[in-house]
């Protein structure tokens, strides 16, 4: 654990309060113009999914949680969860949906990802900043509707919809932004 001002908190830093992690989501750094500045942010449970927003005073210190990162591979869902194995010791752990919250919808078997583990436990993963995946459904392009501009629902093979332009048939592989759900390019 290492202590951080709040000032120095940004989404995506992982505190420790009261014996559990919690992820910074947003942050707003706010000098009154009488009293004291603060820092408030909305932080995530990265154990159970829950929200809370949180404010700080500056000269407070928190302390950071310090999370190992291993490669792993995701290898299948069933009712319980999101299976994966750490490529180390191919040791196998288990994620819930609300754990993992919007990386489920682009996990596919033998994706490799990086796992982040606090104190031995698996508390969340990372999947690439892109994948490719087959487009499953969409729409045929009219003909004429040729502008850059314009854009058409593409089922992929997760069953996540996303925007792509009008030339990407079926069958088509596309690289999409794991971050955002945006279409980059075709592969």
């Amino acid at each position: 654990m290492t202590p951080i001002e709040p000032a120095k908190v940004r989404p995506g830093t992982k505190l420790l309060i009261e014996g559990s992690v919690w992820s910074v989501v947003e942050f707003a750094h706010t000098k009154p113009g009488k009293g004291q500045a603060f820092v408030k942010c909305k932080i995530r449970s990265l154990r159970d999914g829950r929200m809370l927003e949180k404010t700080w005073k500056i000269g407070e210190m928190l302390q950071t949680a310090n999370f190992e990162r291993r490669n792993c591979t995701y290898l299948y869902s069933d009712d319980d969860g999101y299976h994966f194995m750490d490529l180390g010791s191919y040791d196998q752990f288990m994620l819930t949906s609300d754990e993992l919250g919007m990386a489920t919808r682009f996990m596919q078997p033998d994706t490799e990802v990086i796992g982040s583990f606090f104190e031995g436990k698996p508390m969340s993963i990372e999947l690439p900043a892109k994948l490719v995946f087959e487009v499953t459904d969409t729409i045929d392009a009219v003909r004429g509707n040729t502008s850059t501009q314009i854009t058409k629902d593409a089922t992929l093979e997760t069953g996540v919809v996303i925007q792509v332009p009008p030339f990407v048939k079926v069958g088509d592989k596309v690289v999409v932004n794991t971050e955002t759900g945006e279409y980059v390019e075709r592969a």
